[in-house]
């Protein structure tokens, strides 16, 4: 008698806990659709406690916690989240494609940057060699700077203001 009331309740209480389980698995997916319907993928979760007529705020919290854990969600204040995941009827091998050419080019646009930091480098360093270079004319050219025509230089306003610098230094 006792042996059957041992497995009576532990049948009763495994029948709760899949129950909750299932209850909590009802609420993470009705959750994740209602993060997938908002407005760019941002929900407050006061509004979702709403929606959802949950009992317990703290589930809410649970399901956002596991969330953010494995990269769905990312908080963005105290009380909204920001859904990271794909979007309904969104295909993850697009997106990844997608993904994969988004880094390609940024890769190729850090490239191009290199570059023209390094020719960038170039001018100023030539600026500077030929400022070296013509530094015995240097009074000569800054008594005459305002016969200069600057705009015949496609960097003029750059030149001029080399130009102008280096003459008050003198």
């Amino acid at each position: 008698n006792r042996m059957s009331h041992s497995t009576s309740f532990r049948s009763q209480s495994t029948k709760i806990y899949f129950q909750s389980l299932r209850s909590l698995n009802m609420l993470t997916l009705k959750f994740v659709n209602l993060l997938q319907e908002a407005e760019g993928g941002i929900l407050d979760l006061k509004d979702a406690v709403r929606i959802l007529a949950v009992g317990q705020k703290r589930r809410i919290y649970d399901i956002t916690n596991v969330l953010e854990g494995i990269g769905l969600i990312m908080k963005i204040s105290k009380r909204r989240v920001k859904w990271m995941g794909t979007m309904p009827g969104e295909n993850t091998h697009e997106l990844t494609t997608r993904l994969k050419e988004l880094a390609a080019e940024l890769d190729d646009l850090e490239q191009k940057e290199l570059m023209l930091d390094q020719q960038r480098l170039w001018v100023e360093q030539s600026i500077r060699n030929t400022i070296e270079d013509c530094s015995k004319y240097l009074f000569h050219t800054c008594l005459n700077l305002e016969h200069i025509d600057f705009q015949q230089f496609p960097l003029y306003a750059f030149y001029k203001q080399v130009a102008i610098k280096y003459c008050r230094a003198a």
